[in-house]
């Protein structure tokens, strides 16, 4: 959740006096910019890089935004600390007059009165979406040739009681094989 009032403007854009053609930005941040437990400080350690490309004609200003950084990770099978470079863009497009039809996420309205574009919850976003759901330290993990690390522990000196610790003793014979 993004605490809005302790959130800097990160990628924040005068457009008010900006030519037709194409514009290029980078930016620069750290995980602690955003005020978000989402992107902490643990696993986002190294800066981020962020890149927009807004390409403005007399109707509207599209904005391509590229983010990347150096992710501090552990290996979902192995538990082995890894760190991951990751990237992710995302292109948004502003329009001045609205359209026949309804906006999409990706499309918004820009009033003839604005004189900037916040694209900091995009870059947001745009992280949070390149974080990768399975992270693993090397081919052999990959391959499932690690061996797997038990976050439960058994002990044979405990009795089974019910239908859950029995399938668990099971589970744990056959993982021994």
């Amino acid at each position: 959740m993004t605490r809005e009032s302790e959130s800097q403007r990160i990628a924040y854009i005068k457009i008010s006096n900006l030519t037709e053609g194409v514009h290029h930005y980078a930016f620069e941040c750290v995980a602690s910019d955003f005020a978000d437990e989402m992107l902490d400080s643990e696993r986002f350690a190294s800066p981020i890089s962020i890149t927009a490309t807004l390409t403005k004609t007399v109707t509207e200003i599209v904005a391509e935004l590229s983010v990347c950084t150096t992710l501090s990770l552990q290996c979902d099978r192995c538990l082995a600390p890894i760190e991951k470079t990751i990237s992710g863009h995302y292109r948004i497009l502003f329009l001045q007059s609205p359209p026949e039809k309804a906006l999409d996420d990706d499309v918004r309205l820009l009033s003839r009165y604005e004189t900037h574009i916040d694209l900091t919850a995009d870059v947001r976003e745009t992280l949070l979406l390149a974080v990768p759901m399975k992270n693993v330290c090397q081919a052999g993990c990959a391959e499932n040739d690690a061996p797997i690390v038990y976050e439960f522990f058994y002990s044979p000196a405990h009795t089974v009681e019910g239908e859950w610790h029995r399938q668990l003793a099971e589970v744990r014979k056959k993982m021994e094989i």
